[in-house]
């Protein structure tokens, strides 16, 4: 480490500050190839995410019709069945459909 005379060896000192900096500069390059890759799988995980939801609610939706299609049929009492029906299509799918329009006319205004 020192050179002639006790002086410390700037030859060394400055080759090895540079391979420092190249090592920092390639972990930096390889960090960024890394979160750029998370944030395209982020997304895609964002989308099945929201899949999934949506065809649990369908799917959870037309069991409860089906299962007041049975109840109208095995009571014969249809009009409290079609009610029934009626009344969950309001309170389940005119506020869906108002917070999917309102995203999206909310987004056009943004961008």
């Amino acid at each position: 480490m020192s050179g002639t005379g006790g002086q410390p060896d700037q030859t060394g000192q400055a080759s090895s500050l540079d391979a420092l900096i190249a090592a920092t500069a390639n972990n930096a390059t390889q960090s960024k190839v890394l979160v750029q890759g998370t944030e395209s799988t982020t997304d895609a995980d964002r989308s099945r995410i929201a899949k999934q939801i949506i065809n649990v609610f369908v799917g959870a939706l037309l069991l409860v019709l089906l299962l007041l299609l049975f109840e109208g049929h095995v009571t014969g009492n249809w009009s409290y069945a079609a009610s029934q029906a009626t009344d969950l299509l309001k309170t389940t799918l005119l506020p869906i459909v108002t917070l999917v329009l309102g995203y999206y006319f909310g987004q056009s205004g943004k961008g």
